[in-house]
């Protein structure tokens, strides 16, 4: 999800509710901070508990600013909710995510800028409903996602030891750590999720199919590289290394 999409309906949950807009809207976007802190993205800030532990934090100091924080996380966690890949509302006690698997992010992101800059600019008939009697009505939605579906969360660290590429079967839905040469061109590719990645095979005796999010370091990469990759071996695709933590040349 884009920061404008978060952002403006974290701002029609202001408008609805009657709360602080600049609270609402700041901590409608603070769960995607963890892109620049060392974890998974969608993890420990797009949690239940993160959202309990802000909201009342504010609320001990001043109720309406709790308030917003709830509603602004809460925005936050319903958006990505309606995506495939869904948030971790019980991590850490449940190490999965939970989706209504709606819609990609892309399509949602547009989707919600539009609907929301059409309520923003009729904000007088939607400042006049009676939202804010409803605000009790927000914990339960925000709970709607543990009733979708899940997949699991790969957060293990990398084992310190290489796989052979050939045995990586053996380990399915385990991190593996790899090395060989890239012998392929390396493809763009765009998910249903509207995720990034680079495509490409790894070789080293055998070969193995090689699935890296764009985000994830090292993007500068071409055919003849030598590298070491860490990522989770899954069946679900047909056979690849997914979930890929690093790719670092040799």
């Amino acid at each position: 999800m884009i920061a404008l999409a978060h952002a403006l309906f974290g701002a029609v949950f202001a408008l609805l509710f009657r709360l602080n807009p600049f609270i609402v809207i700041l901590f409608s976007l603070v769960p995607d901070a963890e892109f620049i802190l060392p974890t998974f993205h969608r993890g420990p800030l797009h949690t239940l508990l993160f959202l309990v532990v802000a909201s009342l934090g504010a609320y001990a100091y001043d109720k309406d600013a709790g308030k917003a924080v709830f509603a602004g996380i809460a925005s936050h966690f319903m958006l990505d909710s309606l995506t495939v890949m869904g948030v971790p509302l019980l991590y850490p006690f449940v190490n999965s995510y939970f989706s209504l698997h709606f819609f990609n992010t892309n399509q949602l992101s547009m989707l919600t800028i539009i609907v929301c800059v059409v309520v923003l600019f009729h904000n007088k008939k939607v400042s006049h409903a009676k939202a804010p009697k409803l605000f009790f009505v927000l914990p339960l939605l925000v709970l709607v996602p543990l009733l979708g579906s899940t997949q699991p969360i790969f957060e293990q660290s990398c084992p310190a030891e290489l796989t052979p590429i050939s045995e990586v079967t053996l380990y399915a839905g385990e991190p593996v750590l790899v090395e060989g040469v890239i012998c392929s061109e390396i493809k763009d590719y765009t998910s249903n999720s509207g995720n990034a990645y680079q495509d490409f095979q790894l070789c080293n005796q055998s070969e193995v199919r090689v699935f890296k999010q764009k985000n994830v370091h090292q993007n500068v990469l071409a055919r003849g590289d030598a590298v070491r990759v860490c990522g989770y071996y899954t069946t679900d695709y047909g056979g690849e290394l997914y979930h890929i933590k690093f790719v670092k040349k040799n």
